[in-house]
């Protein structure tokens, strides 16, 4: 008989043990992957938790009258009574321990109770007054004087400086006619007056002084604009920065009075019987909901440093009115004063 001999396969298909290997590979990848992230997930969860606990820490230990309600779930603060108390005097406990069991007696209770939240209540006058006191110095410190307003001798002196100018060089002849008829030297002033005015003028620099000083004139016609609008821009910020930090004054302070008063005598009630049976206050009776001295010192940063840029204008706007005012008088006056001096001469005999 034949020995059975051992019979051989052969896979049809060779890229199969490939495709096996790398499904293996790749599976094997993915689950390297997957633990990567399950364990980054982890120390995202471990960093928040720790987080949380650091803030929870951190806020118990704080006052409630100074707690943003808006961290509440952050710092897994919900009631006054999360807040610790000074019980003795290296040793603090919530409220909700010395409040709600009966390792202490009611009168101790009462005073480490109503003891805190007074000093609490005290602290945050303190506090008050402080930023009070920061922003009203800094007001003062960097609060610019007025806008001086424009003289209404500007408004007179300057148009006739530019008609004075525009008469001067494009000259009236007809308007010097009409005069000669009033005056009783009419006839010779005008004659004067146009050889004076033709006289001057053959001089360069009178020519580029009146040019220059048409330009600066008609310039400082349209700087008043400007410069009222900056007034106006100067006095409505101002009105608009003191109604505003006195509504949040008057607000942090009616939120305050509110719910100090309000939390004195919800546990001064609690603490008549030795069992509290009221529930806890919550921390939206007790913390910020709206506005604090963070805001209104956001304000006051505000307004300085908006009247930083306001001294910069208005040193600009200064030096800019000397210059055009200045600039339009003494360029009118130059050029009159000369010709003025032509027709003097001319009266007199002098030469022209």
């Amino acid at each position: 008989m034949r020995k059975n001999r051992e019979i051989k396969t052969y896979d049809l298909d060779p890229t199969s043990k490939d495709e096996n290997r790398i499904n293996d590979v790749d599976s094997e990848n993915q689950s390297i992957a997957n633990d990567e992230d399950i364990e980054q997930k982890e120390q995202i969860i471990k960093r928040y938790n720790e987080e949380v606990v650091y803030e929870h820490e951190h806020a118990i230990n704080g006052n409630p009258f100074m707690f943003r309600v808006n961290k509440a779930d952050k710092c897994n603060v919900h009631s006054i009574e999360d807040f610790k108390v000074k019980v003795k005097r290296k040793e603090t406990r919530t409220i909700k321990e010395v409040l709600r069991t009966e390792e202490f007696k009611l009168g101790k209770r009462k005073k480490i109770i109503l003891n805190a939240i007074k000093a609490w209540i005290k602290e945050y006058k303190e506090n008050k007054s402080k930023v009070i006191l920061k922003v009203s110095d800094v007001k003062e410190a960097v609060r610019p004087n007025d806008i001086a307003k424009i003289k209404v001798g500007a408004y007179i002196f300057l148009p006739l400086g530019l008609a004075a100018l525009l008469v001067m060089y494009f000259g009236l002849t007809k308007l010097w006619g009409i005069a000669k008829d009033f005056t009783l030297f009419g006839k010779e002033l005008h004659l004067n007056l146009e050889l004076a005015r033709e006289a001057a003028f053959s001089s360069k620099w009178v020519n580029i002084v009146a040019v220059v000083g048409i330009y600066i004139a008609i310039t400082s016609m349209l700087f008043i604009g400007l410069y009222h609008a900056v007034c106006h821009e100067f006095t409505s910020y101002t009105k608009t920065h003191a109604s505003l930090n006195e509504k949040l004054t008057n607000k942090v302070n009616s939120d305050f009075n509110r719910k100090s008063k309000k939390t004195l005598k919800y546990y001064q009630k609690a603490l008549r019987k030795k069992e509290c049976k009221l529930d806890p206050l919550p921390i939206s009776d007790t913390g910020i909901t709206d506005v604090d001295f963070s805001d209104i010192e956001a304000l006051s940063d505000a307004y300085t440093h908006k009247m930083a840029k306001m001294k910069g204008r208005k040193t600009f706007l200064y030096i800019t009115r000397f210059i055009l005012f200045k600039g339009t008088y003494l360029c009118a006056s130059t050029v009159y004063g000369y010709i003025s001096f032509e027709i003097i001469r001319g009266l007199f005999g002098g030469g022209i």
